[in-house]
């Protein structure tokens, strides 16, 4: 055998070793879907056939894990993007939220009013009918207090909430029920808020407003946050155990 046959015999014996390299290596990376708003869920999340919603790259993401790699535009959140130990990723395959290069991506948590029918009011002013309301998985401190409502059933969804009372053990709601003619999971319940006296109000691990849905956000990452205006901010008066 000359030197040429031993040269190409050891070359492609490791390009065979690098394909079977890479074929392992390349779960590691884990799955990419993508995810634009103009999309469609019923897509396959591929570059070229994006979803459309976070909520069903999550799905995806629970069957396999990867990174979610989001187009540019703003996605509108009707509900809390909730993750759960079903989200959770491993060292090799961690699962992963991110814009698409240097595209910028949006999440609000506004409701998106497409297709409005303006119409004259008065004085120049001109109205449209809006997308009726949401309201569900919040905490109150007592009943509705509305200015002026239509006859219940209100709004397109109110569900899920608690009505906040120190002494209460999860009652129904029924005031809440007769004033919305909705609520029909909502509860009176202690809601076991971590520090209400210094403003704290997450809810403590085992809160009924966990198990509603309610979700626990940083209490110093919202109202007034630049020092100069914080510095005029005036203290609200904090409720505090009811």
């Amino acid at each position: 055998m000359n030197t040429n046959t031993n040269m190409n015999m050891i070359r492609n014996a490791s390009l065979g070793i690098a394909a079977i390299l890479l074929a392992v290596a390349l779960p590691a990376f884990g799955q990419p879907y993508y995810v634009a708003p103009a999309g469609n869920d019923a897509n396959p999340g591929t570059i070229g056939k994006p979803f459309a919603s976070l909520q069903r790259a999550q799905a995806a993401l629970r069957q396999k894990r990867g990174t979610v790699y989001l187009r540019e535009g703003t996605y509108y959140l009707p509900e809390p993007l909730i993750f759960t130990a079903r989200d959770s990723g491993v060292k090799d395959a961690p699962v992963v939220f991110r814009p698409y290069q240097n595209e910028h991506a949006v999440l609000s948590g506004g409701v998106k009013l497409d297709n409005l029918v303006w119409e004259p009011w008065t004085n120049g002013i001109v109205q449209a009918k809006v997308p009726e309301d949401i309201f569900r998985r919040n905490i109150v401190w007592r009943e509705y207090q509305p200015a002026i409502m239509s006859a219940p059933p209100w709004g397109q969804e109110l569900d899920y909430n608690l009505v906040h009372q120190q002494a209460a053990t999860n009652a129904p709601a029924t005031r809440l029920q007769g004033q919305s003619g909705r609520d029909e999971h909502s509860i009176v319940a202690n809601a076991q808020f971590v520090d209400p006296a210094q403003g704290d109000y997450r809810v403590k691990e085992g809160s009924p407003a966990l198990s509603l849905g309610f979700v626990n956000f940083p209490m110093d990452r919202f109202g007034v946050q630049k020092p100069a205006l914080r510095a005029l901010a005036r203290t609200p008066v904090l409720p505090g155990p009811m």
